[in-house]
């Protein structure tokens, strides 16, 4: 087990796939960091090798304070960490230059293959200077935040089987699915 370890992501909702990582990185190190790639929803940059809705206004509908309020209750009640056993920063993936002033190279970064995106990423992570793991590697992705986006947008109470009841309740109580409701996202 790493002494330190870190997962990253966008997390433009917080679906049953990003827990599973979040709960094998979490298992991986005694204390976690967990870097938000686009905190400055403001202000998008895109990253070579991302698909280019990754920096879209209308698909980063959240932001950096509502995800780390998501994923800190996500990390304590869903996979059960202790609030001193993990810190939440922002991880612009889309700037390598400053992403050791976020997360220090020391810090092992653990990550998923599943979109020739996380290949591009783990090349960047790997030039700044981190040790790469991967976790899981898989074809396709069990579950997509833009299709959670899109069937709260359309009024569909589908998506709530593709999250957790951690994440339902933040999300209801961070008013999220009305504010997606009443917007025209994606």
């Amino acid at each position: 087990m790493a002494e330190e370890g870190f997962a990253h992501g966008r997390f433009q909702l917080v679906h049953l796939e990003h827990e599973e990582y979040l709960r094998d990185v979490s298992s991986a190190c005694d204390f976690m960091w967990l870097g938000i790639t686009q905190p400055e929803i403001s202000n998008l940059v895109h990253a070579h090798g991302a698909a280019t809705h990754r920096s879209d206004n209308l698909a980063n509908p959240l932001t950096f304070w509502e995800r780390a309020v998501l994923l800190g209750a996500v990390l304590q009640d869903s996979i059960g960490r202790p609030p001193d056993s993990f810190r939440i920063v922002p991880f612009p993936i889309e700037r390598p230059a400053v992403l050791t002033q976020y997360i220090p190279s020391r810090v092992e970064a653990f990550t998923t293959i599943c979109e020739p995106w996380n290949e591009q990423k783990i090349r960047v992570l790997q030039d700044a200077g981190y040790r790469v793991t991967v976790l899981i590697e898989r074809e396709t992705k069990k579950y997509e935040s833009s299709t959670i986006r899109r069937l709260i947008r359309d009024g569909s109470d589908g998506w709530q089987s593709m999250v957790s009841s951690t994440a339902l309740r933040v999300m209801s109580q961070l008013e999220v699915t009305d504010r997606l409701r009443s917007s025209n996202l994606e």
